[in-house]
């Protein structure tokens, strides 16, 4: 039996509690492991010695972060400054090259886009503009002097070139920019002898002109090529016009039109077209462009001498124009070309038909080839300024002894017109035969007439006389002087020749011999 102990009158509270962190069921609050999960609420406190060791590897840890963060962050500060600086560096070598090419040094600015391309080889911007400018010099040169794309050295650089071009299209750029390119491998294949398809040349036109219509110079050399198109002409001058407009003041744009419109007659918008390319000369400062103003003048002293030999600018009708009008051009033309000969005959025939004498004879003088009016052998192609010479002395009644002069010589003239002579023949170096005739001019079937056999000559000796007509000469039929003395040429000093001669009914076999 069990004793019963009797309840305490004041009774011990009850220990505190709190959930256990892992199944929160209640345990005391002290309690050093829940007696539900059996879960230690307490660990032990590890050695102090591992504290230590876990903090300093804790410390090293933050500390090699740390260094690591300050390496990458020092190497890409200098990686942004390097970029930088070779930012800085092409700029100065594209800003450099744009000043060579804008005075016209294109073998300078190659070079220097060399030197950017071996800092930043793989720079499409580059790599475009290095090939237009090594494209640009080639292509003045060959398309201004076309046997130069014959050689060989520019023949292998037209290749690789367009070979370049076509890479560089695989690359991504602005309209402008892909424009550019195809209009300049347009033009190499132009000058390329083993590129034999124009289909395909077209099409690089077209698209530069589909991606840029209002750039000169796409619309120019597109245009270009289409004058050289059969049945595309009338839509190349239209481009050639429509380039002059856009860049008014290119010598080049105008030329190109002046000279096209002048080789199809077309002079009324010709003279102003080459008008303009000559004054705007002074404008410019690109090799291409000079060549070209300078090659206008040339042309507008061709379009005068052209339109004159056509309509005659003493004519009732010359370009449209007054007499005044014809004056002032033809002033215009002899400040460009004051010693052209043709055209100072043309002058000198305008100032005689409005009756201003003394520049007529000045303007003739420049046009003689010889001004020595004693010269027995005048050239031919002064003979009809000699007799405008002559008309012109006798409408002013000036200078009556220089008339006499003129009027003798251009009897002379006529007179050597009318005949053939030969004293004596020979090639420098060679000894001199003799001939001794004088004969009528001109071939004939019949024979050499002679006018005039010289004493002491060999036909003379031989027996030839005024009147005489020469038939054969050494078995062989002669029709001109030049016959004779070729043939004569093959014998030896002192040889026999027979001939005949025909005098009146009679033939007449006489030898001569060689002198």
């Amino acid at each position: 039996m069990r004793t019963r102990v009797p309840e305490s009158p004041n009774p011990a509270p009850p220990a505190p509690e709190k959930p256990c962190p892992y199944c929160r069921e209640p345990i005391h609050a002290e309690a050093k492991k829940c007696r539900h999960c059996g879960e230690m609420l307490e660990k032990s406190s590890p050695p102090k010695i591992e504290t230590a060791l876990k903090k300093g590897a804790m410390y090293i840890g933050l500390f090699t972060t740390f260094l690591g963060l300050f390496y990458t962050l020092r190497e890409g500060y200098f990686f942004v400054v390097e970029r930088q600086e070779q930012r800085a560096t092409i700029a100065s070598y594209k800003a450099a090259a744009a000043q060579f090419e804008q005075s016209d040094n294109l073998d300078y600015a190659v070079d220097i886009l060399e030197q950017a391309l071996a800092v930043k080889p793989n720079d499409p911007d580059l790599q475009r503009q290095y090939f237009l400018l090594r494209a640009r010099s080639l292509l003045r040169e060959v398309e201004d002097w076309p046997i130069a794309a014959d050689n060989e050295e520019v023949r292998t650089n037209i290749t690789a070139l367009t070979l370049d071009g076509f890479r560089l299209l695989q690359f991504s750029q602005s309209k402008a920019e892909r424009a550019g390119v195809l209009i300049t491998l347009g033009r190499l294949l132009r000058q390329d002898f083993n590129w034999k398809d124009e289909t395909r040349i077209t099409a690089l036109f077209e698209e530069a002109y589909q991606l840029a219509p209002g750039d000169a110079e796409v619309t120019f050399h597109y245009g270009q090529w289409l004058l050289s198109e059969d049945g595309q002409t009338e839509q190349g001058v239209e481009l050639l016009r429509k380039a002059t407009q856009l860049q008014p003041e290119n010598a080049l744009y105008w030329s190109a039109l002046g000279q096209y419109l002048l080789e199809k007659k077309n002079y009324s918008e010709a003279l102003p077209a080459l008008r303009a390319a000559i004054g705007l000369l002074p404008k410019q400062n690109e090799i291409q462009r000079i060549r070209a103003s300078n090659a206008a003048r040339s042309a507008f002293v061709k379009l005068l001498r052209q339109a004159d030999a056509e309509q005659g600018v003493t004519g009732a009708d010359f370009l449209g124009l007054d007499m005044e009008e014809r004056k002032l051009l033809i002033e215009e033309a002899l400040s460009l070309a004051a010693s052209d000969r043709e055209l100072n005959f043309l002058a000198a025939r305008f100032y005689h038909k409005n009756g201003d004498h003394e520049r007529a004879v000045s303007a003739l003088k420049v046009s003689l080839l010889n001004e020595d009016l004693d010269y027995r052998g005048s050239y031919s192609s002064d003979i009809p300024k000699l007799e405008l010479y002559a008309a012109i002395l006798d409408d002013s009644g000036n200078d009556p002894e220089t008339l006499g002069r003129l009027r003798t010589m251009l009897e002379r003239h006529k007179e050597d017109q009318l005949y053939d002579e030969i004293k004596e023949i020979g090639y420098e170096g060679r000894r001199k035969y003799k001939v001794g005739l004088k004969v009528h001019a001109g071939a004939s079937e019949e024979g050499v007439l002679v006018a005039r056999a010289y004493e002491g000559y060999p036909f003379a000796k031989a027996g030839v006389q005024e009147g005489d007509r020469i038939t054969e000469f050494a078995h062989r039929q002669m029709k001109t002087l030049r016959d004779i003395w070729i043939l004569l040429l093959e014998f030896a000093p002192g040889t026999d020749i027979p001939f005949n001669v025909k005098r009146g009914e009679e033939v007449l076999d006489l030898t001569l011999v060689v002198e």
